[in-house]
């Protein structure tokens, strides 16, 4: 798609969570914004996280979800595949959700980042059904719209981050977060706060930046100047999900579904909001939904699944 920043006829917003590129032509409207489709090629953009490294903004809004409350672990216990029995403040958890039959609800990241305090990244909009229940005594809180994530992948990306942070993150370990700070090049505006969080599931060294709104394009701007000298790319949407699919890891939505519909008083709780998703379904599988779904072990994430507690699909995952 083609537009420029205000277009008349599409009457679609740009994305709030990146600056404006006036060099971009191709979006997509996957979000109901504008999110840059490609900057430069793919063949660039798509080797930057094998040789550089890339900045990509083009994952929000993320349905980011604060959990907070005494009940919120055993929330996750309940519904999650994922052990939960060293979960300590500053750790995280690639958390996969399923239903009785076994099959993947719901899967992101969930990062404990406080005392029963959680966030979570593309578990909604399962995470607030569970909360809304009642079941548990908890706090939900969607943060859409008030908090970003930018993603850095590569060799270089650890320099690039140093770099931008004025410090050393070689303590940081593997899906382990902690605050930071990200130094503005504009003098006119104030350094950022942010959380660094080391992940990597495309197969590279990896990060994530993530942090309030208002500090969104302080925070982007001062990535891409740090990393001019170790050849940054801005890296589109079109490319983003190439790296995943290179590395075999599954990815929702583009790989598989979540299997929304075996689960009635779900589909009741979302009142028709995924209704249009299926009228518009489309690709090889046809119109049998089930073909669609698939469990933890069929996505090749078998090693997430620690049978220490009962959880939901635990029995149908047991069978041989």
């Amino acid at each position: 798609m083609k537009s420029d920043q205000n277009s008349p006829q599409l009457n679609i917003p740009h994305s709030p969570y990146l600056p404006y590129d006036e060099s971009v032509s191709m979006y997509n409207t996957a979000f109901v914004h504008l999110t840059p489709y490609t900057f430069s090629n793919f063949q660039q953009e798509s080797m930057s996280w094998k040789n550089t490294c890339y900045l990509h903004a083009g994952l929000n809004p993320a349905y980011p979800y604060s959990i907070k409350g005494e009940d919120a672990l055993r929330l996750f216990k309940d519904s999650c595949v994922n052990t939960f029995e060293i979960f300590a403040i500053g750790s995280a958890r690639h958390a996969i959700m399923c239903n009785e039959q076994g099959n993947i609800m719901a899967d992101g990241l969930l990062l404990h980042i406080g005392e029963d305090e959680y966030i979570s990244y593309y578990l909604s909009p399962y995470i607030n059904y569970l909360v809304d229940s009642g079941a548990y005594d908890v706090v939900g809180e969607d943060l859409s719209g008030e908090v970003f994530l930018f993603q850095l992948g590569g060799p270089r990306s650890l320099e690039v981050l140093e770099a931008a942070t004025g410090e050393s993150l070689r303590d940081l370990l593997f899906f382990k977060h902690r605050p930071g700070i990200i130094k503005s090049e504009d003098e006119n505006k104030n350094d950022a706060d942010v959380r660094i969080f080391r992940v990597g599931v495309a197969g590279t060294l990896a990060y994530e930046v993530h942090g309030n709104i208002k500090d969104a394009e302080v925070v982007y701007q001062a990535i891409i100047k740090a990393g001019e000298h170790f050849r940054i790319e801005k890296l589109g949407l079109q490319v983003y999900g190439m790296n995943h699919t290179e590395n075999g890891f599954y990815q929702s939505f583009i790989h598989f579904m979540g299997a929304y519909p075996q689960d009635q008083r779900f589909m009741d709780y979302l009142n028709g909001s995924f209704d249009q998703f299926l009228v518009n379904i489309s690709g090889s599988a046809g119109r049998d939904l089930n073909k669609r779904f698939c469990n933890p072990v069929e996505a090749g994430w078998s090693n997430r699944i620690v049978f220490d507690h009962d959880f939901r699909g635990r029995q149908a995952l047991e069978k041989p």
